[in-house]
């Protein structure tokens, strides 16, 4: 005789509600098991041989708006480390080069968020510390992203004439007041933000004598030549990105040609566009990013190209679907809701997570569609 039982998928609130462990290393940590010293001891000062963030499920950290991603801190030592605690902070911040900008050597930075979570160790007001011992050590945690739109983040920030970046990083650090504090390289996050990509207008498709806007997608941009006599022609096609810095005393004008394509005699011309593009951004304090296409068709003469006809249309640039439109609680990140909000919910929310999730990832949670139920023989 069989029985059916039911098994349900683990759910985020599963991970959040579960007891956190302190640490994890070869064999599991107890309390009972930590040693401490009083905090003005000068053992166990020896700094980690290795001490770095690493993402769970991909060679980087990925997310959106209401998604998660899950890492883990990885710490090794050589011998026992006394320390106050392990602290994991994720920030994002806004940065404006002035010397990109011809403004002076200065760099300016503006908090958008800073979030923090205790990993492992005692409070500010402890009288001892508790001691790591040697070995390897692996702290996993995860972080949910509200629904929120930020400007576009990448895991691999520009350095050098980048007049503006919107960064966001993770930073583990071992505390030890009265020295210097061990901390991890910047873990860098890349955030995409949900931005619309809106059907191409009736005017751009019907109302140009010789060309027609066919589609807009992230990934690429398609025209067709309507005028047969062109056929014997080199259609060309270049996206521009003008991107429009102001600060309170200064504006700052840029463009750039992001992609390009030209072809002889075709009817259709595609252009791809570049894999991280950043999407039309109409939203943030600092930096508004505009996107417009300019389409050139024209014929060789001699050993000069002599321009026959030229139309520059505007584009949209998004990250969704055509037509699919913006979940309905989303806000900018420069709303007053979310500016003006002191309280954890309108900001990245970080969890401790136990080992069991570094191997089998979580799905994030749906309220629409809770996690789904198994059936199996025994």
């Amino acid at each position: 005789m069989s029985t059916a039982v039911l098994e349900r998928r683990l759910s985020v609130q599963d991970v959040r509600d579960a007891p956190p462990l302190a640490a994890y290393n070869h064999s599991p940590h107890t309390p009972e098991a930590t040693r401490y010293i009083p905090r003005l001891s000068p053992l166990y000062r020896r700094a980690p041989v290795r001490f770095s963030i690493q993402p769970s499920m991909h060679d980087t950290f990925e997310c959106g708006p209401g998604s998660m991603f899950q890492g883990t801190i990885h710490l090794q030592l050589a011998e026992p480390l006394a320390a106050q605690h392990l602290r994991l902070t994720f920030r994002g911040l806004e940065r404006l080069n002035y010397d990109a900008m011809g403004w002076g050597r200065t760099q300016k930075q503006a908090m958008i968020f800073s979030v923090r979570l205790l990993i492992w160790g005692q409070t500010p007001t402890a009288t001892t510390w508790p001691v790591l011992e040697s070995g390897i050590h692996f702290f996993p945690f995860w972080c949910e992203m509200p629904m929120v739109n930020y400007a576009t983040t990448c895991s691999a920030p520009h350095t050098g004439q980048e007049a503006y970046q919107t960064v966001m990083e993770l930073i583990a650090s071992l505390e030890r007041p009265g020295d210097r504090p061990f901390q991890t390289e910047p873990c860098y996050v890349s955030f995409r933000p949900a931005v619309p990509t809106p059907p191409v207008p009736r005017s751009l498709q019907e109302n140009q004598a010789w060309v027609r806007l066919v589609s807009v997608s992230p990934t690429a941009i398609h025209i067709d030549v309507l005028d047969s006599s062109l056929e014997t022609y080199t259609i060309g096609m270049a996206l521009h990105r003008q991107s429009k810095i102001t600060t309170s005393g200064f504006r700052h004008l840029k463009t750039v040609v992001v992609a390009r394509t030209e072809k002889s005699h075709v009817r259709r011309l595609a252009l791809p566009l570049p894999q991280r593009i950043s999407p039309t951004l109409t939203y943030a304090k600092h930096i508004q990013i505009h996107y417009s296409l300019h389409i050139i068709a024209s014929k060789k003469r001699h050993l000069t190209k002599k321009k026959k006809k030229s139309i520059v249309l505007p584009i949209v640039l998004g990250t969704l679907p055509v037509g699919e439109p913006a979940p309905a609680n989303l806000l900018p990140f420069t709303h007053p809701s979310i500016t003006e909000d002191t309280t954890p919910f309108t900001k990245p929310r970080l969890f401790r997570s136990s080992l069991d999730t570094i191997d089998h990832p979580l799905p994030p949670y749906d309220e629409a569609r809770p996690p789904s139920y198994v059936s199996f023989q025994l």
